[in-house]
């Protein structure tokens, strides 16, 4: 079975749900947009809940100061996530590309959605792997 192509839009950002969650004001074309809610595809960051909530915010913060006032380009196959109210893309501003630049920095881990999530470090900025 062939995987549908990207589709690519652009939008602006309306809300950081959390690190790897955000509403953006997509334009579709023809003075016509659409709020849509979008999970970062292959990535994890940790929640805002618990005891990683700290962590959780400051990723939440890192995307926010990524995204912020910029036009977002979203590559996305039309695939709703596991949960089924978030659409996976990939998010990007001006050629950089938000999951990684997460990755890079320690606020999120590659996480493809199958398997177990991630551990946290809730004591620390970085991530700490998972038990194998």
């Amino acid at each position: 079975m062939s995987r549908a192509p990207y589709w690519i839009f652009r939008g602006t950002l309306a809300r950081v749900v959390d690190g790897d969650t955000v509403d953006v004001l997509v334009d579709l074309g023809f003075r016509i947009s659409a709020k849509m809610r979008f999970r970062v595809a292959g990535i994890d960051t940790p929640e805002l809940e618990g005891p990683t909530r700290s962590m959780g915010q400051r990723a939440a913060d890192r995307t926010l100061r990524f995204l912020a006032g910029a036009e977002i380009e979203i590559a996305s196959r039309g695939e709703v996530d596991k949960y089924g109210g978030r659409w996976d893309g990939d998010l990007s501003v001006g050629g950089v590309d938000l999951a990684e630049t997460l990755v890079r920095e320690g606020w999120a881990q590659r996480y493809t959605g199958a398997g177990p999530r991630p551990l946290w470090d809730p004591a620390g900025q970085y991530p700490r792997p998972a038990a194998a």
